[in-house]
Parts: C-alpha cells; structure tokens; sequence
C-alpha cells in the first residue's frame, strides 16, 4: 500500500509537471492489471502490475510496471520501467527505457534509450534517429538510421547502421545484414577484423581490460587499500599509547580553536606548493625548492597516521571519558574506525589533515613558550 502510494505521488508529480494537465489520464493500481481500451486524448500516466494498450496514446506514455505491452500507436515519447516491455506498435516520439526484458517489434520515429538486462529489436524495424543501450545483451535485427551506441557483454548484429556506431562488448556475432555506413568506434578484448570489415568509414580500436587482469586489477587496489589501513591504523595507535599526554594537549588545543586550526592548517598545507613554485623560479632556490618538495612529500606520507592519531584522541578525549586513563581496547577500536574512514572516504582525511596540522603546530608553539619560560 505505501510502495503504491509512492507511486501515485509521484505520477501526481509528473502530470502536475504535463501541459496540459487537463487531458491528462493518471492510474495506480500496483498489483493488479491496466487494460486501455479507449483512446487517451493526450498524456497517459500508469503505475500497475500489468498495464496493456489496446487503444491510441495521443501524448507522452509513462508507464511502471512488471509487464507493459503496446499494441497501439503512441504519438509522442514512452518512458517505461518493467521487467518485460513489448512494443508492439508505432512510437512516434522518443523511447526511454529500463529493466530486464526489452522486445521492440515496431518503429521507433525518435530516439531509443534503453538499460536492461535484454534487448532485442526484431527484423524490419526502424530506428529513425540514434540507438543507444547500455548494460544489456542486445540483439539487433532491425536499422539504425542515426547513431549508435551501444556497451553490452554480449552483442548479437544482423543489421544496418546508417549513421556511426560506437560500441562497447565482450562477444559478438554478426549476420549477413550487419553493415556501418559510418564511422566504427569500438572496444573489446582485442581486434575483431570481421566487424571492422563491414564498416565503410574511419575505425578505431581500443583494448577493454581483460577479465583476469580485471580481477587482478581490482584486487591489487583491494589490497592497497587494506595495506593503507593498516599501516594507518598501527602507526595511529603505537602515537597514541606512547604519547597520550602530548595527544591529550593536542586534544584540547583542537576543541579550544577548531576554526582556526582548520583555517591555519589549509593555509599550511596548500602554501608550501606555491612557495617551492616560487623558489624554482630563481636559480638559488632550486636546492631549496628541492629540499621543500622532499619535507613537503615526507610530511604528506606522515599526516595520515598523524591525523589519524590526532582526530582518534580528540574523540576519546570527548566522548569516551578522556585520552589520558582510555583503556586499551577503546583507543584500539576508535582508531581502527578513523583509520578506515580515513581509507574509504575520499577528502574526509583531507579535512582531518587541515585540523590536525594547526593544532599540532600550536601544542609545539606553547610547548616551546613553556620551555623557554623555565630555563
């Protein structure tokens, strides 16, 4: 009942968004079955089980459902979600698609967007401006008198593309329909000269990654990741338990001054760049810029663990009953938590760094006034 009342709130939505409204026909039963028996004057908006239409869509056709079937003409766009949707008759507008099962057995006067588990365009049809399907096995039978673009695992073509294609696959198989008028962009596991031969324009090739140096690829930044963490986690925690007192002040300068310590530690850490720039610029700084440059490198390596140690005891030292008599266990765990945020979330250890690095450079300032004030 809330999933329908959602979807009739938000087909309200789109016809309140029609011109005009007027003429508009709305209809939301979820779980049951839409038969449109009579012509609709100008827009139709449906939310259904089942929708079927037996008789003309004189507008624009949006339609959500587990199966929508046309079987008569719709004279301008069609925007469906189901997971099957036939298309049965002539759209004479754009078609906009998604979910699993797609079967276009008629014209389509516009444009064909679609993302889906399938596709398949039977013979004869048109496609009179570009075609475009992502995420699918497509099946493609039919003549694209535009572009097309498609990026699918498996790519089946008995077809003609008058304009140029640029695809994306795994497989493919031809027909003795298939032929590009225009130009073949296209990338795949490797060169595939039977599909450069039925193109009559300028082509292009570039090598997909494979799927075992995918996997190798996206273990290799898995395990990156993990190192990351740990070495962050274990540098993090050995700062903490041996200097708890200096994290402690550390601490407390940051939740006397955050502003500052956020505006001071950008300043910190975005000036040395355009100092070194500066200093590359005249001859006698070059060794200096040289120097600079490893400090600067040397200091972004450490700032992970360092603000990871420093925004670890800020919040034991808040939230967790204080940094200086903190169990083990609970620095521990808090600093495998920030230590992971800081490995997961890009620029939150951005942020951390402009905290940490005021905040630390004001406990050495009043560390030294404090030294001095005694000797």
């Amino acid at each position: 009942m809330k999933k329908s009342k959602i979807i009739l709130g938000f087909l309200w939505l789109l016809a309140f968004l029609a011109i005009p409204v007027q003429a508009s026909s709305i209809f939301s039963w979820a779980e049951q079955t839409i038969y449109v028996n009579t012509p609709v004057e100008r827009n139709m908006y449906a939310a259904a089980g089942n929708l079927m239409v037996s008789k003309p869509i004189g507008g624009d056709l949006i339609a959500f459902g587990e199966s929508i079937s046309i079987s008569s003409n719709v004279n301008e766009d069609f925007m469906g979600f189901g997971t099957n949707i036939y298309i049965d008759s002539k759209v004479a507008g754009d078609v906009r698609i998604a979910w699993q099962n797609i079967i276009i057995n008629q014209d389509i006067w516009w444009d064909f967007i679609a993302f889906g588990a399938s596709v398949t365009v039977a013979p004869d049809v048109k496609i009179w401006w570009d075609f475009v399907v992502y995420w699918a096995t497509v099946n493609m039978n039919g003549t694209v008198n535009g572009n097309a673009y498609i990026g699918s695992a498996w790519l089946s073509l008995n077809w003609q593309i008058k304009g140029n294609a640029k695809l994306n696959f795994k497989e493919i198989k031809l027909g003795d329909g298939a032929k590009i008028n225009g130009s073949l962009s296209y990338k795949a596991p490797q060169t595939n000269t039977e599909l450069e031969g039925i193109s009559n324009g300028e082509i292009t090739f570039k090598a997909s990654i494979k799927e075992g140096s995918q996997k190798f690829f996206f273990g290799l930044i898995k395990w990156i990741v993990f190192y990351k963490w740990a070495y962050i986690s274990l540098f993090a925690l050995i700062l903490v338990l041996i200097f708890r007192k200096i994290f402690k002040e550390v601490s407390d300068t940051l939740k006397k001054s955050p502003r500052q310590s956020l505006l001071a530690g950008f300043l910190c850490y975005t000036l040395p760049p355009f100092a070194i720039l500066i200093l590359l610029i005249t001859v006698l700084g070059i060794p200096l810029a040289w120097i600079l440059s490893l400090l600067y490198i040397i200091l972004w390596i450490m700032w992970g663990f360092m603000s990871s140690a420093i925004l670890s005891s800020w919040f034991i030292d808040s939230f967790r009953g204080g940094i200086k008599n903190a169990a083990w266990w609970k620095i521990l765990l808090t600093v495998i938590v920030v230590s992971f945020l800081f490995t997961i979330i890009s620029g939150i250890d951005m942020i951390a760094i402009f905290f940490a690095i005021w905040a630390l450079v004001l406990y050495k300032i009043n560390f030294t006034k404090k030294t001095l004030k005694s000797l």
